[in-house]
């Protein structure tokens, strides 16, 4: 849970970033027979931003680094040179020191997926879309000119990036692009499609990213409450 929803900020090398309520159930006589994890307030702008000297939350720099050292960066389309680039990561300080912390990190939360039950696709699932959402935020906008020059269209810089999202997600390049550069609205059983600016399409694109943190973290905390099997006390 801290590897999801904690961070490096200004004052805090391992500042929590949600908030988490641990509802146990024992016996009269004390032994744990269940638990519950609630949690709120989950930092998600964190994904996409990061204040001068924060990063973004730790497991993207254990996946990194840890991948890298099971040599299997390839897998989820990501290289050390793509790292340099990685909008998302901010300020990815990459020492021996760190790297080594990382990777052992990582297999502390590899260890940690074992013991809760989580099956091997299922963590790759979360390896995917971890990566997916920093290859997200490499996808850069220009507008499109046409001669009026009053659509403000956006179109896609380089389409490699959007490739690799699609590829880990599962969907059609042609529809993320769609998503990206138009919105929709049905008003009396019309569909009225618009393009979106330069601006908006950032925006999507950094909505999308957190949309899916968000939607990834709740999941896991979900599969964690289903493996504890919440008892209620026998007395």
């Amino acid at each position: 849970m801290e590897a999801f929803g904690n961070a490096r900020t200004g004052i805090n090398c391992n500042s929590s970033r949600f908030g988490k309520f641990l509802d146990l159930t024992m016996t009269r006589a004390g032994k744990v027979t269940g638990a519950r994890v609630s949690v709120y307030l989950l930092e998600q702008s964190r994904v996409s931003q990061q204040a001068q000297g924060e990063r973004n939350f730790h497991v993207f720099y254990y996946l990194y680094d840890g991948l890298e050292s099971d040599s299997r960066l390839a897998e989820f389309h990501l290289d050390p040179v793509l790292r340099l680039r990685h909008r998302y990561l901010g300020e990815d300080a990459q020492d021996q020191e760190t790297k080594k912390m990382n990777v052992e990190r990582y297999h502390q939360l590899s260890v940690g997926f074992r013991l809760l039950g989580f099956q091997s696709d299922e963590v790759d699932t979360v390896y995917r879309i971890l990566a997916a959402i920093l290859h997200l935020g490499d996808l850069e906008f220009g507008e499109v000119v046409t001669q009026d020059n009053t659509d403000n269209k956006s179109h896609v810089v380089d389409l490699a990036p959007l490739h690799r999202v699609s590829r880990l997600l599962g969907v059609e390049p042609s529809d993320m692009l769609e998503a990206l550069t138009s919105n929709s609205v049905v008003t009396r059983g019309e569909t009225i499609t618009r393009n979106n600016t330069v601006a908006e399409a950032c925006a999507a694109r950094d909505a999308m990213a957190k949309g899916l943190y968000g939607r990834l973290f709740d999941w896991m905390v979900n599969q964690i409450n289903c493996l504890l099997t919440f008892n209620k006390a026998a007395w």
